[in-house]
């Protein structure tokens, strides 16, 4: 009767055995990177602009600008750029000083004063954007700080590039696992990785908007999304 009690018992023991090593093994898996990157014409540039103007007093300086900026705008109504299109985002005025006196061992002398007025427009109709930076230039703009090119609307292009990087990321996880003799199984989780980035000039082909026009080179901007995705493997 011993005997026919320990049977059942051993049975017993390895059920459990073999349950506990089921639990134990990690569930395998596979995690890859993918990009997705997407270009486009540009629709719109900005630009820094600026008007100096000098005179003796301060206020003769102040006026002169004065005078300029508001040429500057006629230019700019003209052109259909108003409202939330422009915005000033500098206004200083500095003195001007004479140094040739100080190695007599006298400070610098003020000899005038100079005031600069920075401006950022926004040109919605690129092919204007030439006539719009002769335009400021004959009106007084004597200072253009930069130029950058962009996009007024990226939500359908961003979602574009998330589909691609995602689809990248399937490729490699499938080719990889393929690779090592397994098969691919389900998604486990997606992330996107460090955001997405802005529009950034790619490459550019120039053209001129008139004879009378500065040539401005376009290109196109892109941009780009990545996703790190954990795969199950099978």
């Amino acid at each position: 009767m011993r005997r026919l009690m320990i049977v059942p018992v051993m049975l017993l023991g390895l059920a459990a055995g073999s349950a506990s090593v089921a639990q134990d093994m990690p569930e395998r898996r596979v995690t890859v990177s993918g990009v997705g990157e997407v270009t486009a014409a540009p629709d719109l540039a900005t630009i820094t602009i600026g008007v100096s103007e000098q005179g003796q007093t301060a206020t003769d300086a102040l006026r002169a600008n004065t005078r300029a900026m508001q040429a500057l705008f006629d230019v700019l109504d003209t052109a259909g750029i108003e409202g939330a299109d422009r915005q000033t985002s500098g206004l200083n005025l500095q003195p001007i000083y004479d140094h040739s006196e100080v190695r007599n061992g006298q400070g610098p002398r003020i000899v005038g004063y100079e005031a600069t007025n920075t401006l950022l427009i926004r040109v919605t109709k690129l092919p204007t954007l030439g006539d719009v930076l002769d335009g400021v230039t004959v009106a007084g703009a004597n200072r253009i700080n930069g130029i950058s090119f962009g996009l007024s609307d990226t939500d359908a292009l961003m979602e574009e590039a998330r589909r691609e990087a995602v689809e990248d990321a399937m490729a490699r996880a499938r080719l990889y696992v393929e690779a090592a003799g397994a098969t691919l199984g389900p998604v486990i989780s997606i992330d996107e990785a460090g955001g997405v980035s802005r529009p950034q000039p790619e490459m550019a082909m120039a053209r001129m908007a008139s004879d009378m026009s500065v040539p401005i080179a376009e290109g196109e901007v892109g941009l780009n999304a990545r996703v790190n995705v954990v795969f199950a493997i099978e």
